[in-house]
């Protein structure tokens, strides 16, 4: 970590990394049972023309970014690019300065975490949302596999309590805090917002509308199954208990309208469904609702 100091110096002389103070929402699960919203320092990078590798251009000479939000395929679509010269997320080497942001992160934040700032009008950008459930489990496995250990494979029991052990933490206190933000702040900044469970048709309408002859490869997911259960653990959100369910809902609400909310329309559902305000009124929404009742309350529940 110390070898990154003197680049990390330089980066920010050369005007390369433009640290932001950006609070998003997290949640703290307080002693009377209620979920207050608490400002945290979540993993962040300043996302300006500043700062972006210079990747083929596209159709209309535009730049095409790609929004990696942690555990929707957001790996095979950087390796995907990569094979068409886009160096996205991990494989965006300039950034790497950003690795001792956040320690918790491994120095994966640099490109996980919420894009921030301006970005320029020739830069477009894409992002995958997720079903938010499934998106916890696959991230549970993750964390039971990561680095390459076995594991065996959970019962639903501790399955549920090793979920609720990572909410009963503050956002920033979790392991892999990066991995537990909420989908809705990334896609504030999407350009084209892809569906998980409809990758490859979303994927192929966006090649065909930048003119990139894109194709995902067998499998948009990385092998945090392999080492679970000798590769036969088959965990899903039928598993999970009523409790957990409420607890999920009581953070990742939004993400689970948001899914609600899109169509086959990958091009230009941000702005045709206006994804930015609506978003951003719910949020508001929810927290003044709170101030005023003391009640957490969601929508579509």
């Amino acid at each position: 970590m110390a070898s990154l100091v003197p680049i990390l110096f330089a980066s920010m002389a050369h005007g390369l990394w433009k640290p932001a103070k950006s609070g998003f929402p997290g949640y703290t699960f307080a002693t009377e049972n209620l979920w207050k919203p608490a400002k945290t320092n979540v993993p962040s990078f300043t996302f300006t023309s500043d700062n972006l590798v210079k990747d083929p251009k596209t159709n209309n000479n535009v730049t095409l970014q790609f929004i990696h939000i942690p555990k929707c395929a957001g790996s095979s679509v950087e390796d995907m690019g990569a094979e068409y010269g886009f160096s996205w997320g991990r494989h965006n080497l300039q950034d790497t300065v950003l690795r001792a942001e956040h320690p918790k992160c491994m120095g994966a934040q640099y490109y996980h975490g919420v894009p921030v700032g301006k970005k320029s009008e020739s830069t477009k950008t894409f992002c995958i949302v997720r079903d938010p459930y499934e998106r916890t489990i696959s991230q549970i496995k993750w964390e039971l596999t990561c680095g390459g250990r076995h594991a065996p494979c959970p019962s639903a029991d501790l399955l549920n309590e090793l979920i609720q052990t990572q909410l009963d933490r503050n956002m920033v206190e979790r392991q892999w805090p990066c991995h537990w933000v909420q989908q809705y702040l990334y896609v504030k900044n999407c350009d084209h917002v892809l569906r998980h469970a409809h990758l490859d048709e979303d994927i192929a309408k966006l090649a065909q509308h930048y003119g990139v002859d894109f194709r995902m490869g067998e499998t948009h997911e990385m092998n945090d199954g392999t080492n679970l259960g000798n590769g036969e653990c088959k965990l899903n959100t039928s598993m999970l208990s009523k409790e957990t369910m409420v607890r999920l809902e009581k953070e990742y609400h939004l993400d689970a309208e948001l899914l609600t909310w899109l169509n086959d329309d990958v091009i230009q559902n941000n702005e045709k469904l206006g994804l930015r305000n609506r978003l951003e009124a719910l949020d508001d929404e929810q927290v003044r609702g709170f101030e005023v009742s003391g009640v957490w309350k969601w929508h579509g529940l």
